[in-house]
């Protein structure tokens, strides 16, 4: 994890986006189903060259020899040896089928057909079989579908994300770091190639906050960026989870230094909280957000009158849970000390320090990165103290 890494709140939201997991097997891009003749989607023969799609062998002529297995041959066999606990038998026909149909383009409904068919199998093996075999097939797949994302499907998605936990639980058994981000990355980049759907919506804001938080900033910014067009088509008047994903696009530009980016979404947010009277937890974090992102491009009398206000907050009587309290006291440090006020900015590191652990990763990180950017202004007298720089963690 990212030195620069700094852990803030998910705004209560990752409990809606996440809550449940992410059943991607329900993606609204299913695998095309095989096609019911020989050719193809039941096209006419002379259509089949102009859509990619490959004809069966012909039948042989008489008195010749028995013409080889087709592509659909191949599948529908592997289709009777899983039915029939014949897993290994099922893997050898669709890696024959898959052989058929390897120069086709990833487009090709053939091709994907196959592929959904082997991703399946994979995960299937996966929950009884072999665990290093199992393992092995999957990974082929991931490879190929990362190289050609839109070879994959709804089958990938769920086999990335199967995999995933699997791994993260072995992991967190033996005590070794993990970070799911790869196959995260997979199964995102596959699922860009389908129409909008709720479960990309999770998954997006998934590898969001896992890729912010392991600096993979351009990863973290595409994702909450589909996460944002998904949630505006989807469920436009779900005003709340859209000015979220815009604080949280907010923080990400303001770590890519795209200041104008990170003003615009937390000005987008704060409008959203003030239409839907939202309350002061998030209203309070939403105009953190903003006092530091105006501190940062050196607008310092609006961010001090907006800080001020986020801060006010606090006294006002309105319940605000504590990681959000700690959130506004960092974002009160974080302004004074870019206006040069290292004492004012070390009474409100240690005010947001003083505040109880909440059981939530997100508040345990803030916790490490607040002592940090204390423990860095302590060894800067006051007459020599300066802001934090662009590439320094108490930005994050």
């Amino acid at each position: 994890m990212s030195a620069r890494r700094s852990g803030w709140l998910r705004l209560g939201f990752a409990s809606f986006v996440l809550a449940g997991g992410l059943s991607c097997a329900s993606l609204n891009y299913p695998d095309p189903a095989p096609p019911l003749s020989g050719h193809g989607q039941g096209l006419p023969p002379d259509a089949d060259a102009p859509f990619g799609i490959r004809e069966d062998p012909p039948a042989p002529a008489a008195g010749t020899t028995e013409r080889p297995l087709s592509w659909s041959d191949l599948t529908r066999l592997a289709r009777e040896h899983r039915q029939r606990g014949e897993l290994t038998q099922a893997r050898e026909r669709l890696a024959q089928a898959a052989m058929q149909l390897k120069d086709l383009p990833p487009t090709n409904a053939q091709r994907r057909t196959v592929f959904g068919l082997q991703a399946r199998l994979a995960e299937r093996l996966l929950e009884g079989g072999d665990p290093e075999d199992a393992d092995r097939f999957a990974d082929e797949l991931l490879a190929e579908a990362e190289a050609e994302p839109e070879l994959g499907g709804a089958a990938l998605v769920s086999l990335a994300l199967s995999v995933a936990e699997r791994r993260a639980a072995r992991a967190a058994g033996s005590g070794a770091p993990y970070s799911p981000l790869p196959l995260l990355r997979i199964a995102f980049e596959t699922a860009r190639t389908g129409p909008a759907s709720r479960d990309r919506i999770g998954l997006s804001f998934r590898v969001a906050d896992e890729a912010y938080r392991a600096d993979e900033l351009a990863l973290a910014r595409r994702a909450i960026d589909q996460a944002l067009a998904d949630t505006r088509r989807l469920r436009p008047t779900d005003k709340q989870k859209i000015a979220a994903f815009e604080i949280y696009r907010s923080r990400i530009a303001l770590a890519q230094g795209d200041l104008d980016t990170a003003e615009t979404s937390a000005v987008r947010a704060n409008q959203i909280f003030d239409e839907v009277d939202a309350d002061s937890s998030n209203r309070g974090i939403a105009e953190a957000s903003l006092a530091e992102v105006l501190a940062r491009k050196g607008d310092l009398d609006r961010a001090s009158v907006i800080i001020r206000g986020a801060r006010a907050r606090l006294d006002a009587g309105d319940p605000i849970h504590d990681h959000a309290r700690r959130l506004i006291l960092a974002a009160v440090a974080r302004v004074e000390r870019i206006a040069g006020n290292p004492g004012a900015a070390r009474k409100a590191y240690a005010e947001a320090l003083a505040i109880p652990p909440v059981d939530f990763a997100p508040d345990a990180d803030l916790v490490r990165r607040l002592r940090h950017e204390s423990g860095e202004l302590e060894k800067q007298p006051d007459a020599v103290a300066s802001p934090p720089t662009t590439d320094s963690p108490a930005l994050r």
